[in-house]
């Protein structure tokens, strides 16, 4: 039993509008019409008639199979590039494209002209379309120009179907590129998500292999009790310890940093005391202060991964 392939109803190219410069009646020069409307979003299949309408509205034409256009002959399904699978009952229309000398499938539908609008859609589709219409303008033009100007009808001809291959790669490129983009954007996404999950975990492990932290020392007392005289000293003690000019033991907590100097600046403001080294002992709180958090914070960092 054949195993038929995912059904699939995306198409590798949307509709676009007509040349540029091409008027209403097909000649150039004309008013150019403005492009159609993107093709809705469909859940359910099209009936032939509404395929019909669609490619009409998108100003798209569903190519009939002949004994030139297809290679495989007869074509039962009467479009180009639409064959016919009864091994599947629901979608037997089966839509491809040649691109890059491989053959690309586009997916199943239940009718024919659904498959051919999907056909109709691709860039291949469309610089086929082009080139014919070009073809066709030149063979005009060379119909009513002088036999003198038929080189020059040529070269036109020649040079519009190039701008049209040109055309329908450089759109196919970019679809292409924007697909990889994609494609990309969830890697790194998936990456970035992976990596977290990793640190969260490596986190996780650490704590519950991270010894339990040591109680916190006990706060210090409040510089209420000595003197003023005794407290400026204190602070001014050049080469000292930050700590020792707090008044505080090595390792105290950023906390107990904290609370001291605020009881010292309060204690110890030119305006607050009548000392004549008042402002110079305020003076050097501030450093002994910056110099002692920083110690805290630093063995903080680093207690709950030191080695037992």
């Amino acid at each position: 039993m054949k195993r038929q392939r995912p059904q699939t109803d995306e198409t590798f190219a949307q509709p676009q509008a007509a040349a540029k410069g091409r008027g209403l009646d097909g000649q150039s020069g004309g008013v150019s019409t403005p492009p159609p409307p993107p093709p809705p979003a469909r859940s359910q299949p099209m009936t032939a008639a509404e395929a019909i309408a669609q490619a009409e509205a998108e100003g798209l034409k569903l190519v009939r199979a002949t004994l030139d256009n297809q290679g495989s002959w007869p074509n039962q399904s009467g479009y180009k590039n639409v064959s016919l699978h009864l091994d599947n009952a629901t979608r037997p229309y089966k839509a491809s494209v040649t691109r890059g000398g491989k053959k690309i499938h586009l997916g199943c539908y239940v009718t024919a002209e659904e498959a051919a609008l999907h056909v109709a859609r691709t860039p291949e589709a469309k610089a086929n379309r082009l080139e014919a219409e070009a073809r066709a303008a030149a063979a005009k033009a060379d119909a009513a120009k002088p036999r003198t100007a038929a080189s020059q009808a040529r070269e036109a001809a020649k040079q519009a179907v190039k701008a049209a291959l040109i055309q329908a790669r450089r759109e196919q490129k970019e679809m292409l590129q924007h697909h990889r983009q994609q494609l990309e954007q969830r890697r790194q996404q998936m990456a970035a998500q992976q990596a977290q999950m990793l640190r969260a975990a490596a986190e996780r492990q650490r704590q519950r292999a991270a010894p339990a932290p040591p109680p916190p020392p006990a706060p210090p007392a409040e510089p209420s009790t000595g003197s003023t005289d005794e407290l400026i000293q204190q602070v001014l003690r050049r080469g000292g310890c930050p700590f020792r000019c707090l008044g505080l033991e090595r390792g105290a907590s950023q906390e107990a940093v904290r609370k001291r100097y605020l009881a010292l600046a309060l204690r110890l403001h030119p305006d607050k005391i009548e000392h004549p080294q008042a402002h110079e002992a305020f003076a050097a709180l501030e450093p002994a202060y910056s110099r002692a958090r920083d110690a805290a914070a630093d063995a903080a960092a680093s207690a709950p991964w030191a080695d037992p």
